[in-house]
C-alpha cells in the first residue's frame, strides 16, 4: 500500500472572476482521517480514486466508494472521513464565485442528491488533475483554472436535467439562494416568488421537483440547519440562536428543532460536541471506551447508593420489588415508545431491519452456542439461560442513550424485540421442560406492547403531542438510575462471599461476559453486514452491547416462576452485573480497532 501523502494548492484571490477556484489537490488519507462538523465558505468537490468514506450532510450519511463523487455546498454542514480499513484516495477542488451556483444547478447535483457515480468519470479525474497542474497566484493562472473547471462541470452537465425540467430547476435555485440570504428575518413564499418571477404555485411545484419540499419546509430546514452551526460553534444561549436562526419564537424553534433533527437543541448541542471530540482524535474508539467505562461508573454508583441505602436501614431488599414494578410497567414503555418518535425515512427503515437482523443472527449463535457446549460444560438449564439472555433493558438503554443518544434507542428495541419472544419461548420451555409456546405471554408482554405502538406511531408518520411527549421522555430518564439503584438493594440482601464460592459460578460469568461476545463481535466485525446500510457500525454497536451486557433479571425471575434455581440465577446475574464494568469497554475497543 502507498504511503499517505497530501498535494493542495490554495489560492487568496477572491471577486475577480465570476468562477474562481479557491483550493485543488488530491490525498492519498490515513485510516479514520476526516475533516468537520464544520461548513466551507465555498462550493467544494470530491471525486474518490479508490478506497471508501463516508460523507454526513443534511441529516443523512453517505458511503462513498472509488468512482463516485460529493459536493459541499456553502455554509451547509458537512463531515467527512476515511474508512479505518480502506481509506480514501480522492481529488478536490473549492471554489466560488457568481457563476458557481447557475453552473452547478445545470448538474445532476442537489440538496437532496449531493452524491453520484459520474459516467464520465475517468475524464472528470484527469478535468480535475489539469486544475491542479494549471494551479498559480497570478491571474493568467486563475483563468485558466477556471476554464478546467468550467471544462470538468461541462462532464457533469452531461447527465443533467432534461430540457423540461431546468427552468424550474433554475427557480428553485433562485428561490433557494433568496431564502439563505434573508432567512434570518421575516422573509415569506410570496415575496419569494415575487423575486423569481414567478407564482406561488409554480415556486411551489419547482421547490417540490428540485428539493422535494415546499418552499416553507426549504426555509426551515435550513434555518435549523444554520441553528446546528450556532449551537456547535457559538456559546449563545438557545433562545439567542432561535433569534439569530430566523425564529421569533423560540417554543416554536425548540418543536421545530426536535421535529427536524430528533432531539432537543441542548441536547444536541452537548451530544455533538460530545462525538465531535470523539471523531477529532486518532484514538476515537479508546475514547469510546473511556466514555462508555465512565457511563457504566456513573451507573455503578446509583448502584451504590442504592446498596447502601439498604445497609442503612432505610428500606428493605424485598423494597426492590416496588420500584421494579415502576421500571417495567411505566418507565421502560415510556422510553420505548419516545424512541420511535422519528422521522420516518427509508433509510431508519433499513437501518431498523439491519439491527433486527443482526439481533436474530446474534441469537442463533448463541442458541448454536450452548447446544454445542452443555453436554462438554455441563451447563445446567439455568446456565444456559444465563449465557444467552442478557440484562438489555435496564443497562443498555441508560448507557447507549448516554453515549450515542436517544434517537439510537430505536435500535435497543429490535433487540428487545428479538429476545423478548425467545425469552418466552426457548427460555420458558428450557427452564420449565414444557414444550408449548404461549403467544399470550409473548404479545402480552408491556415491552412488546410498547414497542408495536411505538412502530405504529412511527409508520404511520404519527407525532405524540407535545406535553405528552415531554412527560414521556420525563419519566424514561429516570430508567438508569432507578435500575442501578434496584441492583443495589438486591446486592445489599446478598452474601457476596458464598456467592462467589459456588460451584461452576465463574464459568458461565465467564462465558457470558467474555466468551459468547468475542464470538459475537467476530460476527459483527467480520461478515460485512455494517456496509449494508449508512452508520451501520454504530447500530451493530448496540447490538454488540447487548451481547455483552450481564445475564438477564428475566432469567432469575422465570426461575422463579417455573420451579428452576433462582437464587443460583440471581447470583450469575450478581456477579456479571460487576463484572461487565470491565469487560464492556475492553470489547468494543476490539470492536473498534
Amino acid at each position: 500500500m502507498a504511503e499517505d501523502f497530501k498535494h493542495s494548492f490554495k489560492t487568496d484571490r477572491r471577486g475577480e472572476l465570476s468562477l474562481l477556484v479557491y483550493n485543488v489537490g488530491f490525498q492519498k488519507c490515513p485510516p479514520g482521517y476526516g475533516w468537520g462538523p464544520g461548513v466551507r465558505d465555498h462550493y467544494l468537490l470530491h471525486y474518490v480514486l479508490s478506497g471508501q468514506g463516508t460523507y454526513e450532510t443534511g441529516g443523512r450519511t453517505f458511503v462513498l466508494h472509488s468512482g463516485e463523487a460529493f459536493l459541499a455546498r456553502p455554509d451547509v454542514p458537512i463531515f467527512y472521513r476515511a474508512d479505518d480499513r480502506n481509506p480514501w484516495e480522492y481529488y478536490w477542488v473549492g471554489f466560488s464565485g457568481p457563476a458557481a451556483p447557475l453552473l452547478l444547478a445545470q448538474t445532476p447535483f442537489t440538496a437532496a442528491c449531493p452524491v453520484l457515480r459520474p459516467a464520465a468519470g475517468d475524464q472528470l479525474r484527469q478535468g480535475l488533475l489539469d486544475i491542479y497542474k494549471a494551479r498559480g497566484s497570478d491571474y493568467p493562472a486563475a483563468v485558466r483554472m477556471a476554464g478546467y473547471l468550467q471544462a470538468a462541470l461541462g462532464l457533469l452537465m452531461a447527465e443533467g436535467p432534461r430540457r423540461g425540467e431546468e427552468a424550474l430547476s433554475r427557480y428553485a435555485r433562485q428561490g433557494a439562494d433568496f431564502l439563505q440570504r434573508n432567512y434570518s428575518r421575516n422573509v415569506g413564499v410570496e415575496e419569494t416568488a415575487r423575486t423569481c418571477g414567478v407564482s406561488r404555485s409554480c415556486l411551489y411545484r419547482a421547490f417540490q421537483a428540485e428539493f422535494c419540499c415546499s418552499p416553507s419546509d426549504y426555509l426551515t430546514r435550513f434555518r435549523i440547519q444554520r441553528a446546528c452551526q450556532l449551537l456547535l460553534h457559538s456559546s449563545l444561549s438557545v433562545s439567542a440562536v432561535a433569534v439569530s436562526a430566523g425564529f421569533a419564537d423560540p417554543f416554536y424553534f425548540s418543536r421545530a428543532f426536535r421535529r427536524e433533527v430528533g432531539c432537543s437543541p441542548s441536547a444536541y448541542r452537548t451530544r455533538k460536541n460530545r462525538r465531535r471530540k470523539i471523531a477529532g482524535q486518532q484514538g476515537g474508539s479508546r475514547m469510546i471506551s473511556l466514555l462508555l467505562f465512565r457511563q457504566i461508573a456513573q451507573l455503578f454508583v446509583a448502584m451504590a447508593m442504592g446498596w447502601l441505602l439498604v445497609k442503612l436501614g432505610k428500606a428493605r431488599s424485598e423494597d426492590s420489588r416496588h420500584l421494579s414494578v415502576v421500571a417495567l410497567y411505566l418507565i421502560n414503555p415510556c422510553v420505548i415508545i419516545s424512541s420511535y418518535q422519528l422521522d420516518f425515512s427509508r433509510d431508519m427503515v433499513r437501518s431498523m431491519l439491519l439491527s433486527f437482523g443482526a439481533a436474530v443472527l446474534i441469537h442463533l449463535l448463541m442458541l448454536v452456542l450452548t447446544a454445542l457446549l452443555r453436554r462438554p460444560l455441563h451447563l445446567s438449564p439455568v446456565e444456559q439461560a444465563s449465557v444467552i439472555y442478557s440484562n438489555c433493558v435496564n443497562l443498555l438503554i441508560p448507557v447507549v442513550s448516554a453515549i450515542l443518544g436517544k434517537e439510537w434507542l430505536l435500535f435497543t428495541s429490535m433487540y428487545m424485540m428479538v429476545q423478548i419472544a425467545l425469552l418466552w419461548s426457548h427460555c420458558r420451555m428450557l427452564l420449565s421442560g414444557e414444550r408449548t409456546i404461549s403467544l399470550r405471554n409473548i404479545f402480552g408482554n408491556l415491552n412488546v406492547i410498547s414497542m408495536l405502538i411505538g412502530l405504529a406511531l412511527f409508520l404511520f408518520h404519527i407525532r405524540l403531542p407535545g406535553i405528552l411527549s415531554g412527560a414521556m421522555e420525563s419519566v424514561g430518564s429516570m430508567l438508569g438510575p432507578i435500575s442501578m439503584v434496584i441492583i443495589g438493594m438486591v446486592l445489599a440482601g446478598v452474601d457476596l462471599r458464598a456467592v462467589v464460592r459456588l460451584p461452576g459460578i465463574w464459568k458461565v460469568i465467564a462465558l457470558r461476559l467474555v466468551g459468547y461476545p468475542l464470538a459475537v463481535l467476530c460476527l459483527l466485525k467480520f461478515s460485512g453486514i455494517a456496509s449494508l446500510v449508512s452508520g451501520g457500525a454504530d447500530i451493530l454497536l448496540i447490538s454488540l452491547l447487548a451481547a455483552c451486557a450481564p445475564s438477564g433479571t428475566m432469567v432469575t425471575q422465570l426461575a422463579q416462576v417455573y420451579g428452576g434455581d433462582s437464587e443460583y440465577a440471581g447470583a450469575v446475574n450478581v456477579l456479571s452485573t460487576l463484572g461487565c464494568i470491565v469487560t464492556m469497554p475492553l470489547l468494543v475497543a476490539l470492536y473498534q480497532l
